[in-house]
């Protein structure tokens, strides 16, 4: 524990979200760390539903607060690049506003930057809210929401902590992450030229500033599971996408197949770009040859023969 805890901004980025700003603002108001550390910028990028009215009853509603409302009409990037250039704290913090902090979120990851000063960047653990997927009514729909909340809990407590340890962690969430202002500052900020920023801002600490990129576990942001199967699948799109042009931008002599085994970021590309999306598709066509007579038997062997690959795949 510092002997003083530093002051920190935080920065909410904003649109369309009056259903879920307020949850998110009571959750920063029952964290752990003293409200008058934080300094919380709501910024607006062009919405059009009530969040202003939202913001301006949570001003009532949590007085102890500092919160300020800035207005961007340039897209998300150049929204965050604006609350970055007001904010004030020795430490920056990203969180959406459809989530909730967990009550030592905040305080768990400032202690972390306070404790080792060689790190420079941090995102936090993203989990779906478990509350929320037990409370849907119908059986499928909540085995769907459980699968996600065990993907993230993969992808974050397992995934992200090991390549933690070895510096190879692909990308900063956007849902969650913090930086010391100072390094931040000394970047190229958001780039607006690509739908992932928060991977491009990654890539670049990296390779262009050399810094430690780690995760902090303890931190944790839940996030809401998602609605259907459409939002899912757009979802995962621009995230397929946005990582494409991100490595592009930054590796464009380096994506050799034959580099997968020594450079990590390859090798999260060819996992991810080759492997994902096939093996979704081939459950389902498994699935559609037990309509074309073929036997249960042979479907949940060659269903077992693709894990046995992907485990292959996974373990190197």
């Amino acid at each position: 524990k510092p002997a003083i805890d530093p002051e920190i901004s935080l920065i909410v980025p904003i649109y369309n979200s009056m259903d879920t700003l307020e949850q998110c603002i009571r959750s920063i108001d029952e964290s752990d760390y003293p409200d008058e550390k934080i300094r919380i910028f709501l910024v607006n990028n062009q919405g059009q539903d009530d969040s202003f009215q939202v913001f301006c009853e949570c001003q009532q509603r949590y007085p102890q607060l500092r919160m300020q409302w800035l207005n961007a009409k340039q897209g998300k990037s150049k929204a965050l690049n604006l609350a970055l250039f007001n904010s004030e704290g020795k430490y920056i913090i990203h969180i959406d506003s459809d989530g909730l902090l967990e009550r030592s979120a905040i305080r768990n990851m400032v202690y972390r930057f306070e404790d080792d000063q060689s790190i420079e960047c941090m995102t936090g653990v993203i989990l779906t809210d478990p509350k929320q997927v037990q409370q849907y009514p119908l059986l499928m729909p909540r085995i769907l929401r459980k699968i996600e909340f065990m993907e993230y809990a993969q992808a974050f407590l397992a995934g992200r902590n090991y390549a933690s340890e070895t510096n190879s962690v692909y990308t900063l969430s956007g849902a969650f992450s913090a930086f010391r202002k100072s390094a931040v500052l000394n970047s190229h900020m958001y780039n607006t030229d690509t739908i992932c920023e928060d991977t491009e801002l990654t890539f670049q600490m990296r390779y262009n500033k050399k810094e430690k990129v780690q995760i902090c576990e303890n931190a944790i942001f839940f996030v809401d599971p998602i609605d259907d199967m459409n939002k899912l699948y757009t979802q995962r799109q621009r995230w397929q996408r946005g990582s494409l042009e991100v490595s592009s931008m930054f590796l464009k002599d380096k994506l050799k197949v034959n580099r997968m085994f020594s450079d990590p970021t390859v090798r999260t590309l060819v996992y991810d770009h080759t492997f994902a999306f096939p093996r979704m598709i081939w459950y389902l066509a498994l699935i559609c040859l037990l309509f074309m007579n073929y036997s249960m038997e042979m479907v949940l062997f060659s269903i077992a023969i693709l894990f046995l690959g992907y485990f292959v795949v996974g373990f190197f």
